[in-house]
């Protein structure tokens, strides 16, 4: 997340999407959870030139390609590929999925399904749905960081997080 704050500080200090970025920033690093309309609110800062997938720095698609399990090296043909998936799954009912199904898609939205009841699931992918269905060809590089901002401070990663400190904490 540091390229996309770095980024951030570029921008003109009185636009509406800078205040919202550094909202979201600040969050992430406050351990707050980001709502869907907070990163759709960044939208207009994914239309600019500057953020596309060719000018993302390669260390920073490295980390995106991760977080998205995309590979690098066809990184834009596969976010364009993910990009349909989820404008399809928008269209369709998220209580149409199995379980299994259902913490696939949670997992591969950034989330840790493991701890979340199917309700909290539901929910997530709902959210989800409300996120993914603004986006259109041109904010593809938002739907790679719609992984990380949805995602990282949401509470069933937290409760994970917290359950690893402990783990680390009795080894040592």
């Amino acid at each position: 997340m540091d390229d996309f704050a770095l980024k951030v500080e570029k921008l003109p200090t009185h636009t509406r999407a800078r205040k919202a970025a550094e909202e979201i920033i600040n969050k992430m690093n406050d351990g707050t959870s980001i709502r869907p309309n907070e990163v759709i609110s960044i939208a207009e800062m994914f239309e600019d030139r500057r953020y596309s997938m060719h000018n993302i720095p390669y260390r920073y698609r490295m980390h995106l390609a991760h977080c998205n399990e995309l590979r690098i090296k066809n990184m834009t043909k596969d976010s364009q590929i993910q990009f349909l998936i989820n404008k399809a799954m928008a269209t369709s009912a998220p209580s149409a999925l199995t379980d299994s199904e259902l913490k696939w898609v949670c997992f591969k939205h950034g989330v840790n399904p493991t701890l979340m009841t199917r309700s909290e699931q539901l929910n997530f992918l709902n959210r989800w749905n409300e996120f993914s269905k603004f986006i259109n060809e041109t904010h593809i590089p938002l739907l790679l960081h719609g992984v990380v901002f949805l995602g990282y401070n949401h509470p069933s990663n937290r409760k994970m997080k917290e359950k690893l400190k402990l783990k680390w904490k009795r080894k040592s």
